[in-house]
C-alpha cells in the first residue's frame, strides 16, 4: 500500500481520515454505526467502551457539522443530528474523499509494481548466490544474506515467501487481563501496512487501543523468530493518550501474509495475530 495522500488535515490510506484534536486520526463511521452507538448508550453500556473527546470531535467533521473538543458537547451534537435523521457527508467532503483515494489508488498500483520488480530482482540474485563456484564471492554473499535475514531456527522448516506488505490485514487478539479494558471478549480487528521507502507505516485498530506505528526498516525476508520493535502513539478505549510509546512492543512476520506481535502498553500484553486480505 502507498504512503497515505494527505490534505489539510484529511487523508486517504485503504480508509478515509480526518485528524482532530492532538493529531489524532479517526475513519468516519457509518450512520448504522452510530446508530448502535446511541442504543448502546441508552443500555448503560460500560464507560471503558466508549470513545475519547477526539472520536467524536473527529465525526463531527467527518459529516460536516460544528466540532468540538468538548466530548460532551461533541457527543450530543452528534446523536442529536443522527436522532433528526438529517446527518450527511457534505459534497466538498465527498468530493475531497474520492480526489484523495483516486491519488492514493495510483499511487498503491506503482508501489505493488516497484515491490514486485523488488521481489523478482531479488530472486534473480539469490539464484545467482547459490551458483556461484568462487570462494571469495560465496562468502560475500553469505554475508549479505545473513544481514538480509539473520540465521535463526527458521531454517528447520521452509517458510513462505513474504509476499506483499502492504494492504489491510484481519487481526485477532487477546491479553491485557488486569480490568482496566474490557478484554473478556476479544473482537475483529484490522491494520493497514503502507510501505515508505524502506521505512513500513502501520495504522491499527485492536480493539483496545488504536494509533499508528513505524518500522525504520521494513522486513525483506520471512522468519518465525525475528523481532521487529517499533514505537507508537495512539489511545486506549478509557481514552488514555499513549505518545512516542518505546515499551518492548514488535511485529514479526512469518511470510504469505502472515503477521504477529505484542503491543505493549500500562502494564499489559496485547497478543495478536493475523493474515493480510487479497486486494
Amino acid at each position: 500500500m502507498a504512503a497515505p495522500v494527505t490534505r489539510d488535515g484529511w487523508s486517504y490510506a485503504g480508509d478515509f481520515y480526518v485528524e482532530a484534536s492532538v493529531q489524532n486520526r479517526h475513519r468516519r463511521a457509518t450512520i448504522s454505526e452510530l446508530k448502535a452507538k446511541i442504543d448502546s448508550s441508552s443500555e448503560g453500556a460500560k464507560e471503558s467502551k466508549d470513545h475519547p473527546a477526539h472520536w467524536y470531535e473527529a465525526q463531527l467533521l467527518h459529516y460536516g457539522l460544528p466540532p468540538s473538543k468538548t466530548k460532551g458537547t461533541a457527543k450530543m451534537r452528534l446523536f442529536e443530528a443522527v436522532n433528526k435523521a438529517n446527518l450527511a457527508v457534505p459534497s466538498h467532503t465527498t468530493k475531497l474523499e474520492t480526489e484523495l483515494k483516486k491519488e492514493w489508488t495510483k499511487k498503491e498500483r506503482e508501489a505493488k509494481l516497484a515491490l514486485k520488480k523488488q521481489a523478482e530482482s531479488m530472486s534473480t540474485s539469490s539464484a545467482t548466490k547459490t551458483t556461484t563456484k568462487d570462494g571469495a564471492k560465496r562468502k560475500a554473499n553469505d554475508d549479505q544474506v545473513q544481514q538480509a535475514a539473520p540465521a535463526s531456527d527458521d531454517d528447520d522448516e521452509p517458510l513462505p515467501p513474504l509476499g506483499l506488505l502492504n494492504g489491510k490485514y484481519h487481526i485477532r487478539w487477546s491479553g491485557g487481563g488486569d480490568g482496566r479494558l474490557d478484554d473478556s471478549n476479544p473482537l475483529d480487528s484490522s491494520i493497514i501496512l503502507t510501505l515508505d521507502g524502506s521505512a513500513l507505516w502501520v495504522a491499527f485498530e485492536i480493539s483496545p487501543v488504536s494509533g499508528i506505528l513505524r518500522l525504520d526498516h521494513r522486513p525483506y525476508q520471512p522468519s518465525r523468530s525475528r523481532c521487529f520493535d517499533f514505537d507508537w502513539r495512539g489511545e486506549d478505549t478509557r481514552g488514555g493518550g499513549h505518545d512516542r510509546t518505546d515499551d518492548g512492543s514488535f511485529l514479526k512476520f512469518s511470510g504469505g501474509g502472515d503477521i504477529s506481535g505484542e503491543l505493549r502498553f500500562y502494564d499489559m500484553v496485547i497478543e495478536f495475530d493475523g493474515y493480510r486480505l487479497d486486494g
